[in-house]
């Protein structure tokens, strides 16, 4: 199994929306499983968020470069 932080931002978002759509349905999830899925989630809630702000850097770095020339 891949670890969370080396997933990209597509695998850790569609494992995320995986976790949503299982306590969504969360009637038939035992306790200890939904913290575990929340936990999770949290996890790759984080990864999606730190790997959005890395792009925004570049494409503000990227913008700024194309402006000097």
């Amino acid at each position: 199994m891949q670890k969370t932080e080396d997933l990209t931002f597509t695998q850790a978002l569609t494992k995320l929306k995986e976790i949503a759509a299982k306590l969504d349905n969360a009637e038939n999830i035992e306790l200890e499983e939904g913290l575990t899925l929340i936990e999770e989630g949290i996890q790759l809630h984080k990864l999606c968020k730190e790997q959005l702000e890395k792009a925004q850097i570049k494409l503000t770095k990227l913008f700024d470069q194309s402006k000097e020339t």
